[in-house]
């Protein structure tokens, strides 16, 4: 059997990933290489969601700021949200979509820019918009996709030149690229009109 490891990540000198070890779904693991030959090396650390189910959830982006490790996790009751480890402890930053477990926001594209967390979420009254953590609450950027329609596509985000690109959607224009100066969101181009 695997415990298919992924996720690899370096925080304060040793490698954290996510791991399944057969009995508590996927949850946050650390290997430390300074002490290689350890018996507990590497160990669990985290049990988010209690019991067999996966506190880790999917996504791929998991990023080192303001020294602390940012995720997403699901502890069984808000569904998949933003988490953040800070070397002894697990906190869930927020519950962008709040409710049963069964609602998420799936926080994804974990990115810093002007030294603060963007990330695009989902929420039944915006849909997936982009949403920003400067170190102390989280807040929706703007429903560039008026109401429930997603505003935010995949495919990630980049940071260049003083601003943040990534895919957005309007109902004028589709998926397209648009770009984020740290006041508004604008259209950089129509490619396909």
């Amino acid at each position: 059997s695997s415990s298919y490891p992924e996720k690899f990540i370096e925080y304060n000198g040793k490698i954290y990933f996510k791991a399944d070890d057969g009995s508590k779904g996927s949850e946050m693991w650390v290997f430390d290489p300074a002490n290689d030959a350890g018996s507990s090396n590497p160990q669990r650390i985290s049990d988010i969601r209690s019991g067999s189910g996966s506190g880790i959830s999917w996504t791929d982006h998991w990023l080192v700021w303001n020294n602390k490790l940012y995720f997403v996790g699901n502890d069984g009751s808000y569904g998949d949200e933003l988490y953040s480890y800070d070397g002894s402890s697990f906190t869930r930053i927020t519950d962008i979509y709040s409710g049963s477990s069964n609602n998420s926001s799936s926080p994804d594209y974990l990115t810093i820019y002007n030294d603060k967390l963007y990330f695009s979420a989902y929420n039944s009254t915006y849909g997936t918009e982009l949403y920003v953590y400067d170190g102390t609450s989280v807040s929706l950027v703007k429903d560039l996709a008026p109401g429930d329609t997603t505003g935010f596509g995949w495919g990630g985000m980049v940071v260049y030149n003083n601003k943040l690109y990534y895919q957005g959607y309007t109902s004028a224009t589709g998926y397209e690229l648009y770009s984020y100066d740290g006041t508004d969101i604008s259209l950089v181009k129509d490619i396909r009109t």
